[in-house]
């Protein structure tokens, strides 16, 4: 193992607002690696809540509101704490459906070079 690790931005997932309703909707696909940052942006109208496993209200974000979580970014080995491979986002609506825009997701992981 290389102690060289390259931050990595995974491509951007999105959920648009149409598809926000009182039910979980992923926000986009699973992450395909595990993730050093993760960024959670609430373009939305309305509040909304996030969920780590599509059950459980784990986040509300409100209109225009984001959320950083910079978990381990300053570790150069393996070993830590990550948001792990497979995880899914997802977004409902707290109160009122959102009528525009769209909830954004962004991972940031480390690459060995």
């Amino acid at each position: 193992m290389s102690k060289a690790i390259r931050a990595h931005c995974d491509p951007i997932r999105s959920l648009d607002y149409s598809l926000i309703t009182a039910t979980y909707a992923a926000v986009g696909t699973a992450l395909t690696h595990p993730a050093r940052n993760v960024w959670l942006y609430n373009d939305t109208d309305k509040k909304i809540f996030i969920s780590f496993d599509g059950i459980h209200d784990n986040i509300m974000l409100p209109p225009l509101g984001y959320w950083f979580w910079d978990i381990t970014s300053n570790k150069t080995i393996d070993q830590g704490w990550f948001l792990g491979e497979g995880t899914k986002v997802f977004a409902r609506s707290v109160a009122a459906n959102p009528t525009q825009n769209k909830v954004y997701f962004t991972a940031i992981i480390g690459v060995d070079l």
